[in-house]
């Protein structure tokens, strides 16, 4: 069986996020089976242009706060605040993130748009 997380519900605010405020992203998912291991991707840009080079790391051992695994079938729940860069220029920011389990196949994957204005 092909290992799924599926979106049930996901929440950003505020929903136009200003310089050194808080930014808080709110997902729920359903997972389909045991997740015993995986990787997380992630890049970011911003006006289209990579802020970074495609970044991948650990899924359950990189320290992302409330992630253990192994991480049982049913529903999860993570809620993550950040400070925005008061450096950051505005424009429009992307960031696309893809998780896999410990078999290569693709768990999900979540695009967060946000845009900074004056």
């Amino acid at each position: 069986m092909l290992t799924t997380a599926k979106l049930v519900d996901l929440e950003t605010s505020p929903e136009k996020p200003k310089w050194g405020q808080d930014f808080t992203v709110d997902i729920t998912l359903d997972l389909d089976e045991t997740v015993n291991d995986g990787v997380v991707i992630a890049n970011m840009t911003w006006n289209r242009i990579a802020l970074l080079p495609t970044t991948s790391f650990p899924l359950c051992t990189s320290g992302i706060p409330g992630i253990k695994c192994p991480m049982e079938q049913g529903r999860i729940h993570r809620v993550e605040t950040v400070k925005v860069p008061s450096y950051f220029p505005k424009g429009q920011y992307d960031a696309y993130v893809v998780a896999r389990d410990e078999k290569s196949e693709q768990l999900g994957c979540v695009h967060i748009k946000l845009e900074l204005t004056d």
